[in-house]
């Protein structure tokens, strides 16, 4: 009987949302041999209530971690809090992406930091574990589910080597379907001549089309886009990009699945409200549901790049469940600590059904605000207030107010003026009669 519950429990884990938020959602270095250093990380109690969490790490440089405490209590008014971890990097590693994985688990009511945790499903940067625990002559069996902030560093090949992703947007405007493939070149050596060929093809391995890039070149270390529109003349439904990327002697190969036509989730707006920058930016993502059927343990995630295109935050929100013809608010937190002041690129990811719908972005960051353009087709405006209509009306009004002035002194003038050149002709007439 009780395998039979720790069975249920492994399967139903991975079916829970997290109540609570971590961020950054990742940290990236250049590997430095014997690097030292210490990391910060913030926790955010989403739901505002009395629970208890516990830390572990996982990953391959999981044994070069040193957390500063391993469980911590929350009351209902603690909204946040912040940990620090210790990365003591070895003298070499192998080339090539290395990654530690911090852990906070939510623990369920009556369960305390010692236990059993089997991880037992994960949807991006959240974790479902399933808990057993001795309680007495007993035994607690739980499900719990966790966040995740990742320490990542990449270690340099010998020659050339890139490191790439394809991305597959879609513009409503123009009804074009965007391809765009971000290089970084991770070997020691320059790349030359880097370009890409993408095909296409239908759900039954049918090609309907191939598309060539333009060609660019990429320092070592450097990150560059591979940018190409593709108008479809071909029916709404799912597709697979093959792209073939050339750089110099060496070929890789990268492959997405995408949908023309058949958008299901949409974003509607994007809030951050009482920003302030170097804290932690709360996002509220409003999200509709057009499809007729619920759509389960959809999540979002937001990338940031810095000015020389590499990722410079990595958030991603809770799954959440998404009722058809319905609308859900998804939240996503980021620390901006470190952050300037400045435009940076970006984009955003909408996670349901197996498919990945991408959109660029663009935020304008200020000191208590931002602007996020292109996720909605519109620009929207975050920080500490919003343009509704009061404030429509009020500047409607401070408008209407100036034009009325504006015409009130010039009808004054106009008056004055008229006043003046009759008493001028008066004056005139006088003379020429005393003449």
């Amino acid at each position: 009987m009780k395998i039979i519950t720790y069975i249920l429990f492994l399967l139903l884990a991975s079916y829970l949302a997290s109540a609570i938020g971590i961020t950054p959602g990742k940290v990236t270095e250049d590997f430095s041999p014997g690097l030292e250093r210490d990391v910060g990380f913030s926790v955010i109690n989403s739901e505002k209530k009395d629970m208890n969490v516990l830390f572990y790490v996982k990953g391959d440089l999981g044994e070069h971690v040193t957390l500063n405490k391993q469980f911590d209590a929350f009351s209902r008014f603690d909204e946040t809090k912040s940990y620090t971890y210790s990365i003591r990097l070895p003298e070499r590693l192998n080339p090539g992406k290395h990654v530690a994985e911090i852990v906070a688990l939510e623990l369920p009511p009556g369960a305390y930091q010692q236990g059993t945790f089997v991880e037992a499903g994960r949807d991006g940067g959240n974790v479902s574990v399933a808990v057993i625990q001795p309680l007495g002559s007993s035994t607690f069996v739980g499900a719990v589910a966790g966040v995740i902030t990742q320490f990542e560093i990449f270690v340099p090949y010998p020659g050339k080597f890139i490191e790439a992703e394809l991305d597959i947007y879609q513009d409503k405007n123009t009804g074009k379907t965007i391809f765009s493939i971000a290089a970084i070149s991770r070997g020691k050596l320059d790349i030359v001549n880097l370009k890409a060929d993408i095909d296409i093809y239908t759900s039954l391995n049918q090609k309907v089309g191939t598309i060539e890039t333009d060609s660019i070149s990429l320092t070592s270390g450097r990150r560059g886009v591979l940018l190409k529109e593709w108008m479809p003349d071909v029916p709404p439904g799912p597709y697979r990009a093959v792209a073939t990327v050339h750089y110099d002697e060496n070929i890789i190969e990268l492959e997405k699945v995408f949908n023309i036509g058949e958008v299901i989730l949409e974003i509607e707006s994007i809030e951050v409200k009482n920003f302030q920058l170097g804290g932690i930016g709360k996002f509220e993502v409003t999200v509709r549901n057009i499809g007729s059927s619920d759509i389960l343990n959809a999540y979002l995630n937001i990338v940031v790049f810095n000015k020389e295109g590499e990722t410079m935050a990595d958030f991603k929100s809770p799954t959440y469940d998404v009722n058809a013809l319905s609308r859900e608010k998804m939240i996503a937190f980021w620390d901006t600590a470190g952050v300037q002041k400045g435009v940076y690129e970006g984009k955003i990811i909408l996670h349901y059904l197996e498919r990945e719908d991408e959109k660029p972005i663009q935020l304008q960051i200020s000191e208590d605000s931002i602007v996020v353009i292109g996720a909605t087709g519109r620009v929207v405006l975050a920080g500490r207030g919003r343009f509704d209509i009061n404030t429509i009306l009020v500047v409607a009004v401070l408008v209407l107010m100036f034009i009325n002035i504006g015409w009130f002194v010039y009808l004054r003038f106009l008056k004055g003026r008229n006043i003046r050149i009759r008493e001028e002709k008066k004056n005139q007439g006088v003379e020429i009669v005393k003449k």
